[in-house]
């Protein structure tokens, strides 16, 4: 049996890359294969807040990363990582790795690719350049970046795999009531819900801009967020923005909750809506497929190659509130379009994006190397 060591965060606390690993490690891909965690996480623990000792922390886990692999204990390393400020550290893993005589295999979790790497400085782009070239393979989440990394790397293998999650069993309807009750939600309310980080890059002040003209069309529409925030003090222009529009009778902001909790979120509404600037492959949208929602998303990451327009779900233009204003307006208006776009989009999870899915894909990748 092939062992593997995946390097990456796992919950606490949830984000993206966490709630992925997390699936894969706790799926069928175990039966197959041997496969052990190294845990990396951007949050340094309790007496690590300076520069000094964060540096510190760092050398600390490159060096335990180093005695867990060397000399050659195992098949095969995957790590998972993303493409903010944290990549310098992958790359140390990966020169690491293959030093130790392993083969690579490298998990990109990006969002779009010009912002983070065709509009850097050269000399960003040059380390970027050099670094891929490191592992074996690399896994992306979109055929955008696949693309992209091939014009860099002709002969390279480069997988593209969506990210995916675990179904859920039936929700305890007590639980959805007793949110309902706690959002103050009517029987008669239409509930529009993001789930998210609350600021600019999700589109949350897009979304206060169509709220005005939908209220307008419905009085009963309530907007609800769940989220917390990717930056300290980025909500704080939305909780300006409803007191100043006097929107608290028609949006609420929960703030973020333990991700165990999403679904019942998902339950007490009628469209799940994600107008973000700028996006990779959401979880959230790939939970409100799953829960059997019609789905409003922006045209940006990998939504336009997950989302049919008006098949599984609506595409619209990134800050461009009128869209939201007309695709929320078309599904408050035709409860049939709600309905096929839910059925639609739930059978594109499970054809695509539960984790069974994924696993089947993986292991083809873990057997080509």
């Amino acid at each position: 049996m092939k062992k593997v060591l995946v390097l990456g965060p796992v919950p606490p606390p949830y984000g993206g890359i966490a709630s992925v690993m997390q699936a894969l490690l706790h799926s069928d891909l175990k039966k197959a294969y041997q496969l052990e965690l190294f845990e990396r996480h951007s949050i340094f623990p309790a007496g690590y807040d300076t520069c000094f000792w964060k540096n510190v922390f760092r050398l600390k886990r490159f060096m335990a990363f180093l005695r867990k692999i060397f000399p050659k204990k195992f098949d095969l390393v995957h790590i998972h990582s993303d493409f903010n400020g944290g990549f310098t550290g992958t790359i140390v893993f990966m020169i690491l790795t293959r030093l130790a005589g392993v083969k690579l295999l490298l998990h990109l979790h990006g969002t779009d690719w010009r912002f983070w790497h065709t509009s850097r400085p050269w000399l960003r782009r040059l380390r970027n350049n050099l670094a891929f070239r490191i592992p074996h393979a690399i896994i992306v989440l979109y055929g955008l970046w696949k693309k992209e990394l091939l014009s860099l790397l002709p002969t390279h293998d480069v997988y593209v795999i969506g990210n995916a999650i675990e179904d859920v069993p039936e929700l305890d309807a007590t639980r959805v009531e007793a949110i309902k009750a706690s959002l103050g939600i009517a029987a008669d309310d239409f509930v529009v819900l993001t789930v998210g980080f609350v600021g600019r890059r999700k589109g949350a002040l897009d979304t206060l801009e169509a709220v005005p003209e939908l209220v307008r069309h419905n009085p009963r529409v309530k907007f609800v967020f769940v989220g917390g925030e990717e930056f300290p003090g980025e909500s704080q222009p939305v909780i300006e923005k409803i007191r100043a529009d006097r929107l608290e009778p028609w949006v609420q902001v929960v703030g973020e909750v333990p991700r165990e909790r999403v679904p019942y979120y998902l339950a007490c509404a009628h469209v799940f809506l994600l107008p973000s600037r700028q996006e990779g492959m959401p979880i959230a949208v790939l939970e409100a497929l799953r829960a059997g929602l019609p789905v409003v998303v922006s045209r940006v990451g990998a939504m336009p190659e997950m989302i049919q327009d008006r098949e599984t779900g609506i595409l619209i233009d990134p800050g461009k509130p009128q869209d939201i204003v007309e695709a929320i307006k078309a599904l408050m208006d035709a409860p049939e379009l709600r309905s096929c776009l839910a059925q639609k989009g739930r059978a594109l999870f499970e054809q695509q994006y539960e984790v069974g899915a994924c696993v089947k894909q993986m292991s083809k990748v873990y057997e080509s190397l």
